[in-house]
């Protein structure tokens, strides 16, 4: 193993580009079946939990596809009063609004069967994509370190993470993802003439609904498209450069004409309200990307592979550029949608490093007595090597121990099967089942609802709207304005006019209290039993016009 990794090192130029380029030898191993078999069950125990967790962004999306299935063709925005679109109306929710109305099943557990589904996407674009390099047999290999290879858990958006795939894969930028890498092995296939045809029609139509559906992500794949177009022989390029120009403007066109948001919407509304924390950004440029990007560096012992070679300048390229967008997001705001494409950027560097891991035999412990050998040789040649995969190790044991230790301890991963185990309490919220009971046939479709931000993320998945949410709505412009009308609502130096401003203000009709979120001060001042219309052990649901009803009969003259 460590001769194959010295040869190649000191002289690529001898090397074949990929003796295993075809035939048997091209074939994911068996392990890579048994361990997406053992995702697959993971993720489907794993992902009916997610109503356990207050702040998951399938919270939004579900309440997206709820809208369509209200209203397909005028849903107005799902989460406030309002006739302005929703930038959540990309295809993966529209298609699932359609399969929602075509069989009647709950957008809720539709959800859930689309979180099987895109692990099957996800796993099968892994192994698509690298049959289309000669690089099938270390799919196992890559999969572990999509699986691990971070710096802690992110727990954010386009995380492919163990432990944040049960919750991440009911999204829209999962389906995005898996077909990105479709994308990227179909145009890979234009280059020979047996597929060329069908590659470039699936190129095409797939740029489109990635696009629509997640922009980071579009963006991604096509600087993986012109990074093939930048390494592919001469006489191959032009084709390739004309189905990627093709690609991008079909994909232009279709989000003109997109009927529930449009480009044209994007680029003349002014997006107020965007925001990335910098304890974000520091996070995804450093603590949860820093390992792979570090250890990149060993797959350029395979930089004679196209896979390797290709990937690798696409992933330090796009960490670049986000590390500049951070610098210049307080000059340009736009800007820091960049720093996000950090997170899924790391397939760029995931797949190299599988390879690398699977040529060296970085999982076998057979392999491991002659690394032992090199780290106590003293030889500098072999210590380096040596202490290089030590410490790609290590950082994967690091993640997934921690990984581990999360989906012991959140009740929307394992905590619900294992806590009982072992005496301990599941911690289990089932929000979905609380507001249904407590919201479900008393708010109707388009009732306001009034609570803290907290609480009120939830709210709209089962009925209603709200007046302020965490995340800004990028066609509504006065997030800041409904975010301080909340907070001055809950605040306990406000007067009841002011209050009663802000209910006439957004039309609400409902207000609901959580004892858990509210200083015990205000929750007790707001609290007016004969406007309560529902209780449970956490939530209190109060009639709006009730409770201002009673504060205007305490404030008259005399009383």
């Amino acid at each position: 193993m460590r001769t194959l990794k010295t040869q190649s090192t000191v002289d690529t130029k001898r090397l074949p580009e990929n003796p295993n380029a075809s035939g048997l030898h091209n074939t994911p191993p068996w392990t890579f079946w048994v361990m997406g078999v053992v995702l697959l069950i993971f993720v489907g125990l794993g992902t009916v939990q997610r109503d356990n967790h207050w702040f998951l962004d399938a919270w939004e999306h579900h309440r997206a596809i709820k809208a369509l299935t209200e209203n397909f063709w005028n849903p107005g925005n799902p989460t406030y009063l309002s006739s302005a679109p929703s930038i959540r109306y990309g295809p993966y929710v529209v298609t699932c609004a359609c399969i929602s109305l075509l069989t009647g099943v709950d957008p809720y557990d539709l959800m859930t069967g689309a979180a099987i589904f895109n692990m099957v996407l996800l796993l099968t674009g892994v192994v698509i994509l690298l049959r289309s390099f000669g690089e099938a047999a270390a799919a196992s290999a890559c999969l572990v370190m999509i699986l691990g290879l971070y710096g802690r858990v992110p727990s954010y958006a386009t995380s492919f993470a163990a432990c944040d795939l049960p919750w991440q894969l009911v999204n829209p930028s999962s389906f995005a993802f898996g077909l990105m890498l479709l994308t990227w092995a179909s145009f890979r296939h234009i280059r020979e003439s047996r597929w060329r045809g069908l590659s470039v029609l699936v190129v095409i139509i797939f740029c489109p609904l990635i696009c629509i559906d997640h922009v980071i992500l579009g963006y991604l794949c096509q600087v993986g498209l012109w990074l093939q177009v930048l390494f592919s022989p001469s006489p191959q390029r032009r084709l390739l450069v004309t189905t990627a120009i093709i690609s991008g403007v079909v994909s232009l066109v279709i989000w003109v004409l997109w009927p529930w948001y449009s480009l044209i919407t994007i680029l003349t509304t002014r997006f107020e309200g965007y925001w990335l924390e910098f304890w974000v950004q520091r996070a995804l440029l450093g603590k949860w990307c820093v390992p792979a990007v570090l250890c990149g560096v060993a797959a350029l012992a395979f930089k004679h592979r196209e896979l390797v070679r290709i990937f690798l300048v696409g992933g330090y390229a796009v960490y670049v550029m986000a590390l500049v967008s951070m610098i210049l997001c307080r000059l340009i705001p736009s800007s820091m949608v960049l720093i996000r494409t950090a997170l899924p950027a790391l397939i760029f560097f995931h797949l190299p490093l599988g390879v690398y891991a699977h040529q060296v035999g970085l999982f076998r412990l057979s392999a491991w007595l002659a690394r032992l050998r090199d780290l106590l040789s003293g030889n500098r040649q072999r210590v380096g090597p040596a202490a290089l995969d030590a410490i790609l190790i290590g950082m994967l044991c690091w993640s997934f121990v921690f990984q581990a230790a999360a989906v012991a301890q959140w009740p929307h991963l394992g905590r619900a099967y294992l806590a009982p185990l072992f005496g301990k309490p599941t911690r289990e919220l089932h929000l979905k089942a609380r507001y249904d009971r407590l919201l479900g046939s008393v708010v109707g479709p388009r009732d306001v609802v009034l609570a803290d931000g907290h609480t009120s993320w939830p709210v709209p998945s089962t009925a209603g709207r709200i007046v302020w949410a965490v995340h800004p709505e990028a066609f509504v412009a006065d997030h800041q304005d409904r975010q301080q009308a909340v907070e001055n609502f809950f605040s306990p130096s406000i007067t009841d006019k002011h209050r009663a401003d802000i209910l006439h203000r957004y039309e609400v009709k409902w207000i609901l209290l959580n004892r858990d979120k509210l200083d015990e001060f205000v929750f007790d001042e707001l609290l007016i039993e004969v406007a309560v219309v529902r209780r449970d052990d956490l939530l209190v649901l109060m009639d709006a016009h009730q409770w201002l009803l009673h504060q205007q009969m305490l404030t008259l003259p005399g009383d």
